[in-house]
């Protein structure tokens, strides 16, 4: 792994109620920092609006697919919702280096909860029978996408300023825990709400815990940020040039941006996977919840690697276990091992993404780290629309195996370009 910022700059967003860096039993733990106002809550509304944006994201899907019966239409539901990140996070990560990091939270989460809301209140005038096609699916998450691009740099690039630079790994881990158990829980809560009680209330419910989050941003003490706004040290061409000249960084950036084109199949391809094995929606959300509940294994994983996790082989590890797990979901039509390669995929996931976030967030000063982040965010979610299309297409004009085979190929080749030692290296 190499050495953080030799210059100290990625510590210099620590608030002021960060532990002392001096000193190792100084350093908070993963139980001190969750018993940190800020931290705490902050972790726990970041676990509400995880919930609701995978809640948001199946039953949209379920919807989509039960409305048209098209693969492509669901991946396109789902590219609407993630296409804003690949088009606007430059401009809003490099507002959140500006000074407006909490106002961008709450707004976009608002902003989120209206989509979702807005979906839910269509359905409860014209019934989810009389939903004119995939077209207000796909306006209504278009909307939710456009909050969580506003929101997503900030809120990433808030985390390391509410810890010491000692305390960083067990934050970015912890960071991740939210989207994990949310993965994991979000899709088996929207499906349970949708087939009991019917997708108006389940967006209903996705609205809600967006809201919530955006008010436990209100009410919390956000740590208070370095402007730095006008002339060339904020623009966005100078995190690219940044990142251009940093080898190391732009190959962890492609890392996550393969993670995150291999997160779609889990949502795209589970409504035509339930329907060849079980003729019926009733495997979508056992489909996500084992890919979000293999995720989850892979804490235990990184927990018992401690400071080695955030190594580069650690990375690789995790981008080949990825790969092999959609392949094997790929591999035979059967119920068991669809489940058991996405949750071999979900795995390979967390260990992967935690493990270059940390090496990310350590390479980066405060001053780039909204932009950078929005790149992150661009690679990470912004890379689903395509993924979608291209899951979907192939789908409906192959096979889903042949998508499962062709995105666990991607993974694979981008998981050895970054093999072990291509990730070492200090900061130019």
């Amino acid at each position: 792994m190499s050495d953080p910022d030799p210059t100290g700059a990625s510590a210099s967003g620590a608030s002021a109620s960060a532990a002392p860096q001096e000193g190792v039993a100084d350093v908070r733990g993963p139980l001190r920092l969750l018993g940190d106002r800020t931290f705490g809550l902050f972790f726990v509304g970041r676990l509400t609006a995880g919930i609701g944006v995978w809640v948001h994201s199946v039953v949209a899907a379920m919807l989509a697919y039960e409305l048209t019966g098209s693969t492509l239409v669901v991946g396109l539901v789902g590219a609407a919702q993630f296409l804003p990140q690949l088009l606007l996070a430059p401009w809003t990560g490099a507002r959140a280096d500006r000074g407006k990091r909490t106002q961008q939270i709450i707004v976009g989460w608002w902003l989120s909860a209206a989509g979702s809301g807005g979906m839910a209140l269509v359905i409860f005038v014209l019934g989810a029978d009389g939903v004119p096609g995939g077209a207000p699916l796909v306006a209504a998450s278009l909307l939710a996408g456009l909050g969580f691009v506003l929101s997503g740099p900030a809120m990433q690039a808030a985390v390391p300023s509410m810890v010491s630079v000692d305390e960083l790994p067990a934050a970015m881990t912890l960071n991740s825990v939210p989207l994990t158990v949310a993965r994991a829980g979000g899709p088996l809560i929207g499906a349970f709400v949708a087939t009991t009680a019917g997708p108006g209330v389940a967006f209903a419910v996705a609205a809600g815990c967006c809201a919530a989050f955006a008010v436990v941003v209100q009410v919390i003490h956000m740590p208070s940020q370095e402007d730095i706004s006008g002339g060339e040290a904020s623009s966005v061409l100078a995190a690219l040039r940044a990142v251009r000249r940093d080898k190391p960084l732009m190959l962890i950036l492609l890392g996550v941006t393969a993670v995150g084109f291999a997160g779609d199949p889990a949502i795209t391809l589970a409504p035509s996977l339930s329907e060849s094995l079980t003729s019926g929606p009733g495997l979508v959300g056992a489909i996500a919840g084992t890919f979000g509940a293999g995720t989850g294994a892979g804490f235990a994983v990184l927990a018992l690697l401690g400071p080695a996790s955030r190594s580069s082989w650690v990375s690789t590890a995790g981008l080949l276990c990825l790969a092999g797990g959609l392949a094997t979901a790929g591999s035979l039509p059967a119920i068991w091992s669809v489940l058991t390669g996405f949750a071999i995929a979900g795995l390979g996931t967390s260990v992967a993404l935690t493990s270059l976030t940390t090496q990310l967030q350590e390479r980066v000063p405060e001053s780039l780290r909204g932009r950078v982040m929005a790149l992150w965010i661009m690679g990470h979610i912004g890379s689903r629309p395509v993924a979608g299309a291209a899951n979907g297409f192939v789908a409906d004009h192959v096979s889903v195996s042949a998508a499962l085979f062709l995105t666990a190929g991607a993974v694979g080749c981008i998981a050895l370009l970054c093999r072990l030692s291509t990730t070492q290296g200090d900061l130019p």
